[in-house]
């Protein structure tokens, strides 16, 4: 029976590698989601609601086993399909073309991640995040794959030792600011446009509503919902509308005077949005549970 010594390699395709390559995919992954789901919470419009209502607080109980079922999925799958034969495909190109399999494990998936974010590219979406998130994804598993199959790289020199260490720092910390900068957190939290009064004039709608405001406080009214003493009832007519200023909440509204309809001045319309693609919004009833309608200009 052959010894395993220091110098001997491991089986690429062994369990234990196939673990330790999963264990980081999944670490990785948990890593980038939590990053995700907080930049997405801060820097995305939360539309008034800013309580955590019993169906958040049960959607997160039920959603958390699902998700790192999901996650450890995912990294099987990753360490399987892509960092192992990541490391598989490095070890051949060192033997026909030289240079370390570390070396061919950072830049395969660096040039396969440059094609496919010029690709995302062309299609609309930025393409440093997509190129880092792609090249990111696949090399921390890839390297500690590689790691363990060469005994931590025991005698190897120690430039290979200190790109190996370079790789397993430098990689997680470019997937987490890529996603920080996809997801929208280096943005910083969520401010309302200020529009002024004259950013409001023109048409909002959304499905059947409509609400046309005009120049000098005429507003007309096509199927605007409001409340009249808890009853949901629409609007359709003639009034007036009014800008109120951002006060605690940061944000500007309007206010709509319609004689015909009793109440709906008691529910103003938030400013939502971008600046570039602003809207209005109201939530009739409860602002956890209540109805969210949303109307955009244009």
């Amino acid at each position: 029976m052959e010894t395993l010594t220091a110098e001997t390699p491991r089986s690429l395709w062994s369990d234990r590698t196939v673990v330790i390559s999963t264990a980081f995919a999944a670490v990785q992954t948990a890593l980038c989601c939590l990053v995700w789901m907080v930049g997405a919470t801060i820097s995305q419009d939360s539309y008034g609601d800013t309580g955590i209502g019993i169906g958040m607080l049960v959607g997160t109980v039920v959603f958390l086993p699902v998700a790192g079922a999901l996650v450890l999925a995912g990294a099987l799958v990753e360490a399987f399909l892509f960092a192992v034969p990541l490391v598989w495909l490095g070890q051949r190109l060192t033997r026909r073309w030289g240079a370390s399999t570390l070396l061919w494990v950072l830049a395969v998936p660096a040039a396969a991640a440059f094609v496919l974010a010029g690709l995302l590219a062309a299609g609309g979406a930025p393409f440093r995040p997509a190129w880092a998130l792609s090249t990111g994804w696949a090399v921390l598993p890839a390297v500690a794959a590689h790691w363990h199959t060469t005994h931590g790289l025991s005698g190897s020199g120690t430039a290979s030792r200190v790109g190996a260490a370079l790789a397993a720092a430098i990689t997680p910390l470019m997937l987490l600011v890529a996603t920080a900068d996809a997801s929208g957190l280096l943005a910083g939290p969520y401010h309302a446009p200020e529009l002024g009064a004259r950013g409001y004039v023109g048409t909002w709608s959304e499905g059947g509503i409509r609400l046309h405001l005009e120049e000098g406080g005429r507003a007309v009214l096509t199927e605007v919902p409001y409340d009249d003493m808890a009853v949901p009832k629409s609007c359709t007519g003639r009034g007036s509308w009014q800008l109120r200023p951002a006060e605690t909440d940061g944000r500007e509204s309007v206010e709509l005077d319609v004689p015909a309809c009793d109440g709906i001045s008691s529910w103003p319309w938030d400013v939502g949005g971008t600046t570039a693609r602003p809207e209005l919004f109201m939530t009739l009833g409860d602002p956890d549970t209540g109805e969210l309608h949303i109307l955009h200009k244009g």
